[in-house]
């Protein structure tokens, strides 16, 4: 029996894993009770002792850099933060003491907000402004604009990766932002928390990726890429340097829409051939992208180099 999925998000500047019981997020406690410094057993009494207020669950996961199944105690996303609220900050790590203050207090803040006023507002998630009316309608769904802004943002993230994960890990992101903020899907996003949305898929780590589909391996694979094949049909730059190699590519030939790319040929064969390539895709593709960006750099070196070997 395989064990429920993983969902990584973002959460005060860490990364909690979410594993979805009950249609609703819940969070494996023993990776972050140890990540703050504190005793698993002690705290593992302590929550269990209260268990019809925390709802805990066990859950047989198996955590990232872990080679097994194990039954995991888990608590609701939303029981977290009364639970933060138990831990006394002396007991933590120091490089996390006063973000745990920060935190206390900033809930002590929005109790005293909701018993007095009725509703507690966070000023991170609500943008201020002067044309803004008095009243906002917390119910009102995002409208197609934002719709297009929210994809535009996943597909900025997930660019990096390889086209074949593509659309594993958007589903991925939205089910991690869906379980952040408490909603069945993206059509429940309200406008009162879009900026809140925006700025979780922004930080969203991709410490978990999509697996490629694995096909049958078969025994016909050309792996065969002599010399030949890295030449380009044409050269981008006609007036290589003196000391250039014989067989030497600029990064112009690299990225020339044209070049044969044997590298990619061969990666591209490996998937077929049903082999997991997701690293090497992954390293490809952040290689493409540094040539890019450093094109222009290169290529004002090179023009300096040209114009210091004029006589």
């Amino acid at each position: 029996m395989s064990s429920p999925a993983l969902v990584p998000v973002p959460f005060h500047g860490n990364t909690l894993f979410l594993v979805t019981h009950n249609d609703e997020p819940y969070t494996p406690m023993k990776p972050i009770v140890e990540g703050m410094g504190l005793d698993w057993k002690t705290q593992y009494r302590k929550i269990l002792s209260n268990k019809e207020r925390t709802c805990v669950v066990m859950k047989t996961i198996q955590m990232p850099n872990d080679g097994q199944n194990r039954d995991v105690l888990c608590i609701p996303l939303r029981k977290l933060p009364g639970w933060l609220m138990t831990i006394h900050p002396s007991r933590v790590k120091p490089e996390i003491r006063e973000k745990i203050l920060r935190y206390q207090n900033e809930c002590d803040d929005v109790l005293w907000e909701y018993w007095t006023k009725g509703r507690a507002e966070n000023p991170r998630v609500i943008q201020q402004d002067s044309s803004a009316t008095s009243t906002l309608n917390l119910k009102a769904p995002i409208d197609f604009r934002q719709h297009v802004q929210l994809r535009k943002l996943i597909d900025e993230k997930i660019r990096i990766l390889p086209e074949p994960l593509h659309n594993s890990a958007y589903s991925l992101i939205m089910k991690a932002l869906c379980a952040f903020l408490g909603i069945r899907s993206r059509k429940d996003l309200t406008q009162y928390r879009f900026e809140e949305a925006c700025q979780f898929v922004q930080n969203y780590p991709l410490v978990s990726l999509p697996e490629l589909p694995v096909m049958p391996k078969t025994t016909k694979l050309d792996l065969n890429f002599p010399k030949e094949t890295a030449k380009p049909s044409r050269s981008f730059w006609k007036d290589l340097p003196p000391d250039a190699p014989k067989d030497g590519l600029s990064i112009q030939d690299l990225l020339d829409p044209d070049y044969p790319d044997p590298l990619r040929q061969a990666i591209d064969r490996l998937e077929k051939a049903g082999y997991d390539v997701q690293g090497l895709w992954i390293q490809y593709q952040i290689m493409k992208g540094h040539l890019r960006s450093a094109t222009k750099a290169f290529d004002e070196i090179y023009q300096i180099s040209r114009v210091r070997r004029m006589p």
